[in-house]
């Protein structure tokens, strides 16, 4: 019997001191005195702060005179949980027609910036996020700009990507660029593809890697910077990105490969 006790008494230490190691690592800066009552399903307005994700998520976050909460317009992020009510119900409908789109696992990814969190449905691709087959594509905002890139997953990804993305129908790459397009407001690149013809053209614009010839000029900054150094080791940048491997110094790591033309190739390198 005492045996038994001991191992009962053991059993309920080592749960209870893994539960708080648990804690302790998905909440290191959430100060609950009752560690137990964090995410229990009841809202505990003092832990309903960032630190503590807002109790565990049973909490809403937003006061109930919040306007986006009473707009009628489906919004996002924590806006979208079942401890806001869909957003109050603005979501019902999205949440019925995709069932499969996990509203409460991806509000956490807008848990930090609460007014970050799109809205679903208004005709604006905004986020990466809900662009998915599983929550149709943003409610269908992003579907006409995922036809006309090359690769639907990088708009909204928190880098600017040139070409397709960067234009009105994608929202400047969901707004991955507006920083870009305000420093170069000249700057401007017209894409006419072909019908049925999708640009396989993806910069990424102010990595420190000159990746095209085609913000690689004084209106666009030199791709913002991107391109001065490559610009000094070549003679001709337009080169760049043109489907040829040139080798050289245009396969230099400061020209992107040639702008990705050389990747895989083995042409002699010259880089200085």
């Amino acid at each position: 019997m005492l045996l038994l006790l001991l191992s009962r008494l053991t059993y309920i230490f080592f749960s209870l001191d893994e539960n708080s190691i648990n804690f302790n690592l998905q909440y290191p800066n959430c100060d609950a005195a009752r560690p137990y009552e964090v995410g229990d399903g009841i809202c505990q307005e003092i832990y309903n702060t960032k630190e503590c994700n807002f109790d565990g998520a049973d909490c809403c976050p937003f006061p109930e005179d919040d306007k986006r909460l009473n707009d009628k317009t489906c919004d996002g992020g924590m806006y979208a949980t079942k401890n806001c009510k869909a957003d109050n119900g603005a979501c019902d409908s999205m949440k019925a027609e995709y069932p499969k789109c996990n509203f409460d696992e991806l509000a956490a990814t807008f848990s930090e910036i609460l007014e970050g969190a799109p809205r679903l449905g208004d005709g604006i691709c905004e986020s990466a996020v809900y662009n998915t087959e599983e929550c149709g594509y943003e409610n269908g905002d992003c579907v006409e700009c995922n036809n006309r890139v090359f690769d639907y997953t990088l708009t909204g990804d928190g880098v600017c990507h040139g070409g397709n993305h960067n234009t009105d129908i994608c929202n400047m790459d969901a707004q991955d660029c507006d920083d870009f397009n305000r420093k170069y407001p000249r700057c401007y690149i017209e894409f006419k593809p072909a019908d049925g013809v999708i640009l396989p053209v993806v910069p990424i614009i102010g990595d420190g890697i000159c990746n095209s010839a085609l913000y690689n000029n004084a209106e666009c900054g030199f791709e913002d910077g991107d391109c001065v150094l490559c610009n000094l080791l070549i003679e001709d940048p337009t080169k760049l990105g043109n489907g040829i491997c040139d080798g050289g110094n245009y396969m230099s790591e400061a020209c992107g490969y040639d702008g990705g033309d050389c990747i895989g190739c083995d042409a002699p390198r010259f880089e200085v």
